[in-house]
């Protein structure tokens, strides 16, 4: 079935399920990260951690292809404008409140100190969504003023390879070719050139991508290569050619794993359409990153106490399911209080 090229009116669930499975592995990785003890999150032990190390080689892409697979359709069905201030009130007013909230909770709490510096913090708060933003922006401008161009969006990415990371954070520009490509996959029908592979072709295709997102796995992917604290700037290295390396090699592994998640998810979605906790997941993506975002600040507290006792006994994913699985239903639960008032709804959702 074409599940990506149903009616426009109509959601896609292919869609959906790829957004579901995308927020379900990032409270996975915000779980094991920050509700595994504060002693596992001083020393950073999440980066030689098996599952959080799978998970971050492509999950966030994912997410970041899928945002701009549906921009393309955003842009084709409505004006320019019109789309620029449904982007910034969508994704800055959120960032806006749930940042100003959270400031405001360390106040009271005698963690912070106002001045003029607080203002910084802004910025590197919900980093993904100024990420979907940057990227928004810098299509328009390609459509509007370089006629949508190739040669502008390859000179964008890498150009910006070149930006200082005290002027921009290296996240950003790591996400924009996801970006740029799920916009052009959609905007050039490659989903049609798709759909028209045979059973047998996805499977080789997924087969080969798994084995080469593997290969990375074990042989790139280390705590000093990742983007985290890395970051992607070609500026100020010891050697410019070897971080070249890094970056290219970063991107590889990134769209090994995007590849292999959407191909395989494909092929079982007879099976994975029937499970609705995955399409509602999929409809409130927004909504379940921003409260986990917020959330996971306090888990290395809130778990300590008792999480290191529970490690003897438990291995450390499967304790992160159980966080993840709570976590998922308290966000739901939050998303769906705030939606119970028109102004919440605006300004902690940035829906109308």
């Amino acid at each position: 079935m074409d599940y990506l090229t149903q009616p426009v009116k109509k959601r896609s669930i292919y869609l959906d399920v790829i957004k579901g499975i995308a927020i379900f592995l990032v409270v996975m990785a915000h779980s094991i990260q920050w509700g595994s003890g504060k002693i596992f999150v001083e020393q950073e032990l999440y980066f030689s951690e098996p599952v959080f190390k799978f998970i971050y080689g492509f999950h966030m892409p994912l997410f970041m292809v899928a945002s701009g697979y549906l921009f393309w359709g955003t842009l084709n069905r409505r004006r320019a404008s019109d789309v620029l201030r449904s982007r910034l009130r969508m994704l800055l007013l959120p960032i806006v409140t749930w940042q100003t909230l959270y400031l405001i909770v360390l106040f009271l709490a005698g963690q912070l100190i106002l001045t003029p510096w607080v203002l910084f913090s802004y910025k590197g708060a919900l980093w993904f969504l100024w990420s979907v933003l940057f990227c928004s922006v810098l299509v328009m401008a390609g459509l509007m003023w370089f006629h949508d161009s190739w040669l502008y969006y390859v000179c964008v990415m890498v150009g910006l390879l070149f930006v200082p990371a005290r002027c921009l954070d290296g996240l950003h520009v790591y996400m924009i070719p996801y970006f740029f490509g799920g916009y052009w996959w959609n905007k050039k029908a490659g989903f049609r050139v798709y759909f028209n592979w045979t059973p047998v072709r996805k499977v080789v295709v997924g087969v080969l991508s798994l084995a080469l997102f593997m290969l990375l796995y074990f042989v790139y992917d280390t705590p000093a290569h990742s983007v985290y604290k890395n970051g992607t700037c070609l500026l100020d290295r010891d050697s410019m050619s070897m971080q070249a390396v890094i970056d290219m090699a970063r991107y590889v592994y990134g769209w090994a794993g995007v590849v292999m998640a959407m191909i395989f998810t494909d092929l079982l979605m007879p099976l994975l359409q029937k499970c609705s906790c995955l399409t509602k997941l999929g409809r409130n993506t927004l909504g379940i990153y921003i409260t986990n975002y917020f959330a996971v600040m306090l888990m290395p507290l809130a778990t300590d106490p008792w999480i290191m006792g529970l490690q003897q006994i438990l291995p450390l994913p499967l304790i992160a399911l159980a966080e993840t699985l709570l976590m998922l239903a308290l966000s739901l639960a939050i998303v769906w209080l705030i939606r119970c008032n028109k102004v919440l709804r605006l300004i902690m959702l940035g829906e109308k």
